[in-house]
């Protein structure tokens, strides 16, 4: 580039295992494979990999730090933290209503819509929806949150001072 850097690699395929190697000047390594696995280190030597299993239609995914996360064809998933912490999920995506919902061990659900539109349950049941609009005057995106789930009302007052000129000092 402009300041002299540079930077090599060096690809390979492997007919026995399906798998391309790409490993990089700076140390860090790639492998990608036809069965969907694949694997990759750092350039501090720290590696993570990710394999397909296609009876179940899941990736499982093993960082080098310990944590985990799967990721399932049908929607489910989980995450363990290299502390132990973990949350499974599975998700829905309703075509009549464009709508996908998520769907935690924990007992939150979040729903995201095509339209801009979403809602967020917590773990006790406290409610958070919002709506997403394009104004197409300013350029800006509003967010019209309403608090109804925790006792507030509809705030509009968001949007309309979006739409004000600012203050003059």
């Amino acid at each position: 580039d402009e300041y002299g850097r540079t930077e090599s690699w060096m690809s390979s395929y492997d007919e026995s295992t399906g798998c391309t190697s790409e490993e990089r000047s700076d140390g860090t390594v790639n492998m990608w494979c036809e069965d969907g696995s694949n694997m990759w280190t750092d350039e501090f030597g720290n590696t993570s990999s990710t394999t397909y299993d296609e009876a179940t239609g899941c990736s499982f995914t093993s960082n080098w730090d310990g944590s985990t996360n799967s990721w399932c064809e049908d929607g489910s998933g989980s995450w363990t933290d290299s502390s132990g912490n973990a949350q499974s999920w599975s998700e829905v995506y309703d075509e009549a209503t464009g709508c996908r919902t998520n769907t935690y061990d924990s007992g939150m659900s979040d729903t995201w819509c095509d339209d801009g539109s979403g809602s967020r349950v917590d773990e006790f049941g406290r409610t958070e929806s919002w709506t997403q609009v394009r104004d197409v005057e300013t350029g800006c995106t509003i967010i019209i949150v309403d608090h109804t789930g925790k006792g507030g009302g509809r705030d509009k007052s968001v949007a309309d001072a979006a739409r004000e000129p600012p203050a003059k000092p």
